[in-house]
C-alpha cells in the first residue's frame, strides 16, 4: 500500500474515535485485529475491545488526537499525538500517546497502545 493510504487508514480510524462511531471501528480493524495496551499488557480482541474504547469515548467530550505525526512502514504506521479531551467537570485533559499499527488488505491487523499510566490516572478517575 501507499504511505497515503495507510495514513488514510489511520485517520479514518482515529476520526472515527473522535466522533464516537464505535462500531465503524468493525470496518476498519481486520476480523481477527488484536489490540495490546500498555496499562494491561493483554491481547484483546475486537470485541472484547470496542466496549472499553466506547467507554472512553462517553466519559470525554471533545475528544481529539491531536499532534497527529505518522511514521509510515510498509506493512501499517506509527502514530505519535497527543489525546485530548474534556471530564464532565469541564477539567481538560491532555495524554500523550505512541500508537502502533499494522495494516493487511486495508484493514488494521494489529494495535498497540503506549501511554504513562500517571498522565492517565485522571482520565480513568
Amino acid at each position: 500500500m501507499k504511505s497515503e493510504e495507510i495514513i488514510a487508514i489511520g485517520d479514518r480510524f482515529f476520526n472515527a474515535i473522535e466522533d464516537g462511531r464505535i462500531e465503524d471501528l468493525r470496518e476498519i480493524y481486520a476480523a481477527e485485529a488484536r489490540i495490546w495496551h500498555n496499562i494491561d499488557l493483554t491481547n484483546k480482541t475486537v470485541d472484547e475491545s470496542l466496549p472499553r474504547t466506547a467507554r472512553f469515548v462517553t466519559r470525554t467530550t471533545n475528544l481529539r488526537y491531536e499532534k497527529r505525526r505518522y511514521e509510515v512502514f510498509p506493512d501499517g504506521f506509527a502514530l505519535q499525538c497527543v489525546i485530548s479531551g474534556t471530564r464532565p467537570s469541564g477539567e481538560r485533559l491532555t495524554l500523550p500517546s505512541a500508537i502502533f499499527c499494522r495494516v493487511h488488505n486495508g484493514r488494521i491487523t494489529r494495535l498497540e497502545e503506549y501511554f504513562d499510566s500517571a498522565a492517565l490516572r485522571p482520565w480513568l478517575e
